[in-house]
C-alpha cells in the first residue's frame, strides 16, 4: 500500500513538474511572440519617421535652393539690370562705368533681399569683368573651380547649372544671362552665386539621434554629393534598394 502511495506520489509531482514547465513555455512563447509583434511595429515605426523626417530635408534643401535660383530668374527679368550690364562692355568713360557698377550693385542687393542661403553675389559683363560683389581670387572662387572654368561649362547653354563640393558645404550656380526681349538671344554676361549649404548639416543635425537619417545626398549631372565625407561614394551608388538615397537625390532633379 505504501508503494502504491508512493508511486500516486512521484506520480503526481512528475505531472505537477510537466504542468509548470508547460506553462512556463506557453508563457515565455507569448512572451517571444508579443516581443517580436512589437519589435517589428518598433522598427516600422523607425523607418516610417526616418523617411518622414528625410521629406521635411528634401524639401527644406529643394526650397532653398529654388531661391537661389530665383535670383538669377529675377535678374534675367529686369530689363533696366541688363541695360546697365550690356552697357558696362561698350563704354570707355571710368566715371561711367563706376555708376554703372554702383547702381548693378544696388539693383542687385534689393532684388537679393535677405537670401541668407546667398554668400556672394557675381555678375560679369560679356568681356568676363566683374560688375558686381568683389572676386578677391579669380581662379579660384569657390570649389576649387576658377570663373573661366564656370563660363566654359555654361558655353552656350541658356540653362543655369550647379557646381557643388563633396560634403555638401558649398554650392555655386552660374548662368550665362541673355537679352530675352530680342528674336535671338544675344549673350551679354554671368551670374555667378555661391551659396552656403550649412542648412543641409543643421537640418540633418535636428534628427541626430535617428541612424537612418544620417547623411543626405544630392544626385546632379550623374555625380553624387554627400554631406558626410566619411562615406563613400562607390559604396552607396551600386545600392538601388536604399531607400533614404533614392529619396534624397530627388532634391535637384526635380527642378534644374
Amino acid at each position: 500500500m505504501k508503494n502504491a502511495d508512493k508511486v500516486q506520489s512521484v506520480s503526481f509531482r512528475s505531472k505537477v513538474i510537466f504542468l509548470i514547465n508547460l506553462i512556463f513555455l506557453i508563457v515565455l512563447s507569448l512572451v517571444i511572440l508579443i516581443t517580436i509583434f512589437f519589435g517589428h511595429i518598433w522598427s516600422e515605426q523607425i523607418v516610417t519617421n526616418a523617411d518622414n523626417h528625410l521629406r521635411t530635408v528634401t524639401q527644406q534643401v529643394e526650397d532653398r535652393l529654388k531661391r537661389v535660383v530665383s535670383i538669377s530668374q529675377a535678374v534675367l527679368q529686369n530689363r533696366s539690370f541688363l541695360d546697365r550690364l550690356e552697357q558696362t562692355s561698350v563704354t570707355d568713360e571710368l566715371i561711367e562705368r563706376i555708376d554703372l557698377r554702383n547702381d548693378l550693385q544696388q539693383e542687385m542687393d534689393a532684388i537679393r533681399h535677405n537670401n541668407s542661403t546667398i554668400k556672394e553675389i557675381y555678375v560679369l559683363n560679356e568681356h568676363q569683368e566683374n560688375q558686381v560683389g568683389f572676386i578677391y581670387d579669380g581662379d579660384d572662387i569657390g570649389n576649387q573651380l576658377s570663373v573661366s572654368e564656370i563660363i566654359n561649362h555654361l558655353g552656350d547653354s541658356r540653362k543655369g547649372q550647379w557646381f557643388f563640393d563633396q560634403g555638401l558645404n558649398t554650392g555655386i550656380y552660374a548662368q550665362q544671362l541673355f537679352r530675352t526681349d530680342s528674336s535671338s538671344y544675344q549673350q551679354i554676361g554671368t551670374i555667378i552665386l555661391k551659396a552656403d549649404l550649412g542648412f543641409i548639416h543643421e537640418a540633418l543635425s535636428n534628427y541626430s539621434n535617428n541612424e537612418e537619417l544620417n547623411f543626405f545626398g544630392i544626385h546632379y549631372n550623374d555625380a553624387l554629393f554627400l554631406s558626410d565625407q566619411k562615406y563613400e561614394v562607390s559604396d552607396i551608388i551600386p545600392n538601388r534598394n536604399d531607400t533614404q538615397l533614392q529619396k534624397s537625390v530627388l532634391a535637384i532633379q526635380l527642378f534644374i
